[in-house]
C-alpha cells in the first residue's frame, strides 16, 4: 500500500491554525476593541435607519446594507465610535474591499 511521503516541517513551524490563534490572541476580543452591548445596539439601529449600501446606490445598484462602517476607524478615534455622523451602511463585499484596500492587506506598498 502506498505511503504518503513525510513533509519537511523546518524549526520552529507553526500550522495555519496555531498561526491564526496566536494573531486572534494579540488583537484582543471584540468587546476590549470597542465592539460592545452598546456598539451592537448603535449599529442595530443604524441599519434599520439606513437599510442600503451606499457605495453599491453610487453605483446604481440596489444592495441591502449589513454593515455599520465606521468612516473614521475606532482605532484612530475611539470617542467617536458610536457616533451617527461616522458610519455609513455598506454590504459585506463593499465593507471587506472598503477595509483591504484603506487598513489591511491590499494597502500600496505592503
Amino acid at each position: 500500500m502506498p505511503v504518503k511521503a513525510r513533509t519537511f516541517r523546518p524549526a520552529g513551524y507553526r500550522s495555519p491554525a496555531e498561526r491564526r490563534r496566536d494573531a486572534d490572541a494579540r488583537r484582543g476580543s471584540a468587546a476590549s476593541r470597542g465592539y460592545d452591548g452598546n456598539w451592537r445596539r448603535v449599529r442595530l439601529a443604524f441599519l434599520k435607519a439606513h437599510p442600503l449600501c451606499v457605495f453599491c446606490r453610487a453605483a446604481g445598484r440596489v444592495e441591502a446594507a449589513t454593515v455599520a462602517d465606521h468612516v473614521v476607524a475606532v482605532v484612530d478615534a475611539p470617542e467617536r465610535r458610536l457616533d451617527w455622523s461616522n458610519l455609513r451602511a455598506l454590504c459585506k463585499p463593499c465593507h471587506d474591499r472598503r477595509t483591504a484596500t484603506e487598513q489591511g492587506f491590499a494597502q500600496p506598498g505592503r
